[in-house]
């Protein structure tokens, strides 16, 4: 005789086999919609994300499925930066869905779930569906955490811009310290015998020394009152058209301080681009170098000196 219990389990065994795949389902999608509501919960009304809340949410995505110790979880964006579980390897069987902002693919959510032989399993359409709403969600937070991680570099390239113009607006400074200290030692003047001044000046012949050589030299012929300023320019090797015509000018105006102004080493390249360049030496006196210079100085203080002696 067959036993009424045995043959009442075996009707219900399939009924029993679906209750019990229910039950799993209904516990993965309550794991799926928990994990879900605290993604929500941990980034809900915020406008700035950071790299630990990024972090976290992570760490939560485990929790979506029924063994989340078997899961690991990694969230990768622009190649640049990633967030991991602990023990997440990038290998075989890793599932990987893709994260968008504004059509624009912005990353990616790869997922492993592992067996008890550390094999990887499968991944369920369910649970591919729960993985596509969590990368929708990350998608949205790595928005906003790029948008800071933008803003924080624009006020890092400003901190760094401030310091870039004020370490130029001191090398400026120190470069002009420097000019001037230049200028200061490039306009050397002499008194090389009684009534004579003499100004050598060499290098580069500019503007700016140009205008230095104008005020230390009237300054010191205004003190010295001296009959005759030598200015020689054998050493200087570069003059443009402005600085020669000025250099000209200033020469000549040695005469509003009662001194005759001379110019002697005028080298040939110099010589050829004031002729180029019609530029007038007609009104000073120009001899070839210093010697003749001197000498013509020596002379006409001779001649001043026998003008003075009393008959």
């Amino acid at each position: 005789m067959d036993d009424p219990t045995e043959d009442g389990r075996a009707r219900f065994a399939p009924l029993l086999d679906e209750l019990a795949r229910l039950r799993q389902v209904i516990a993965a999608r309550e794991g799926e919609m928990s994990c879900l509501q605290a993604l929500y919960e941990l980034s809900r009304g915020t406008q700035r994300v950071s790299e630990e809340q990024l972090q976290r949410m992570v760490d939560l995505v485990p929790y979506g499925f029924l063994s989340p110790e078997q899961v690991s979880a990694q969230v990768r964006i622009f190649d640049d930066f990633s967030f991991s579980t602990h023990g997440f390897r990038d290998a075989p069987g890793v599932h990987a869905t893709r994260i968008f902002w504004d059509e624009q693919e912005i990353g990616a959510l790869s997922v492993r779930v592992t067996g008890p032989a550390g094999e990887a399993l499968p991944i369920s359409l369910e649970h591919q569906r729960f993985l596509s709403i969590v990368a929708d969600r990350f998608g949205e937070c790595i928005r906003l955490w790029s948008a800071e991680m933008e803003e924080e570099r624009s006020k890092q390239r400003l901190v760094e811009n401030d310091a870039l113009r004020r370490d130029l607006d001191a090398s400026r400074d120190r470069m002009s310290r420097l000019q001037l200290a230049v200028s200061e030692l490039s306009v050397s003047i002499t008194q090389i015998w009684d009534g004579v001044l003499f100004i050598p000046l060499a290098g580069v012949l500019d503007s700016v020394r140009a205008a230095r050589f104008m005020e230390k030299s009237f300054n010191r012929v205004f003190e010295k009152e001296p009959y005759f300023v030598i200015v020689d320019i054998d050493g200087v090797d570069v003059i443009d058209q402005m600085t020669a015509d000025y250099l000209v000018r200033v020469v000549h105006g040695f005469r509003f301080f009662g001194a005759t102004g001379i110019l002697t080493g005028i080298q040939p390249e110099v010589a050829k681009m004031t002729e180029e360049k019609n530029i007038r030496m007609d009104s000073i006196i120009i001899r070839r170098d210093l010697r003749e210079g001197l000498r013509y100085c020596v002379q006409r203080m001779r001649a001043i000196r026998r003008r003075e002696k009393p008959r």
